[in-house]
C-alpha cells in the first residue's frame, strides 16, 4: 500500500511540473549504481543550475537543486524514492574545455519501504548526502558518486545505505 501513495504523491509532484528550460529544470540525469550489499539503485534526476554569491565576497557558489526518482532493486524487494537535494559544485579547471569538477550535497528522500532486503531503514523519511567528481564536456556531464542514505539517528535501528553511483547529465 505504501508504494500506491509514493506513486500518487510521484504523479501529482510531475504532473504540474514545467521542465522548460525558461521556468523549471533544464538539465536531466540518468544514474545506475550498487550498494556493498549488492542492492541496485537506477535515479533519474531533473534538475536547475544556481549561481550566487557569498556576502562579503567575489567568489561566486554554484550548484544545481536535483529532484530525482529513485529505484532500490534488492534481492527480496524493490522499493520507490524521490529526493530533493541542493548540491555544491567546486570547479577544477573553469577555463578548460572539459572542465572536471568536485559536487557535495545534502537534501532529504522519501522512501515507499522502511526496509530493503534485510536492511531496516526506520523511517521513510532519509537525509541523501553525497560527494562526487565529474567532468563537463559541452552539453554532457560524466559523474561518479558516493551516496549514502540514513534517518540521522532520528529512529532507531540506523541502517543507512551507502551507494556508489555513475551517470550522465544532459542539457534540455
Amino acid at each position: 500500500m505504501k508504494c500506491v501513495h509514493m506513486t500518487v504523491f510521484i504523479y501529482l509532484i510531475f504532473s504540474g511540473a514545467d521542465f522548460s528550460a525558461a521556468e523549471g529544470f533544464d538539465t536531466f540525469s540518468f544514474d545506475f549504481g550498487r550498494s556493498k550489499d549488492d542492492i541496485s539503485i537506477t535515479r533519474l534526476g531533473f534538475r536547475k543550475d544556481f549561481v550566487c554569491r557569498i556576502k562579503n565576497t567575489a567568489m561566486p557558489l554554484s550548484g544545481y537543486m536535483e529532484m530525482s526518482l529513485n529505484l532500490w532493486d534488492g534481492h527480496r524487494n524493490i522499493l520507490a524514492g524521490i529526493g530533493l537535494s541542493p548540491v555544491f559544485i567546486i570547479p577544477l579547471c573553469p577555463d578548460c574545455q572539459n572542465a572536471p569538477y568536485l559536487e557535495a550535497g545534502i537534501g532529504i528522500s522519501l522512501i515507499s519501504e522502511e526496509i530493503i532486503d534485510n536492511r531496516d531503514m526506520s523511517s521513510m523519511l532519509q537525509f541523501e548526502d553525497r560527494i562526487g567528481c565529474g567532468v563537463k564536456l559541452r552539453g554532457i556531464n560524466i559523474h561518479v558518486r558516493y551516496m549514502h542514505y540514513s534517518n540521522a539517528g532520528r529512529v532507531q535501528p540506523n541502517q543507512g545505505i551507502d551507494i556508489f553511483i555513475a551517470g550522465v547529465t544532459f542539457k534540455l
